[in-house]
């Protein structure tokens, strides 16, 4: 796998607000957040995150790594 780790220094999210984050939303501007999420999954990848009040959030993205069009489960 690939792992990419992208956090920053806001706020930080409830135990809630990360567990909504991607569920699927009515509002066109935030339904991107769960097809996002779907896309990776598709193709065998995960995303999570993981935050606090006054904790920036941190997003976990693992993708599978491809060597010459074979996917390599490590």
């Amino acid at each position: 796998y690939i792992l990419l780790k992208f956090s920053d220094n806001g706020k930080g999210m409830s135990n809630e607000e990360c567990n909504q984050i991607f569920k699927k939303w009515k509002e066109e501007d935030k339904k991107y957040w769960h097809e996002g999420k779907e896309i990776i999954e598709k193709f065998g990848g995960s995303i999570t995150v993981d935050s606090e009040i006054g904790k920036g959030p941190t997003f976990q993205i693992k993708l599978l790594k491809v060597i010459k069009g074979v996917m390599c489960y490590e």
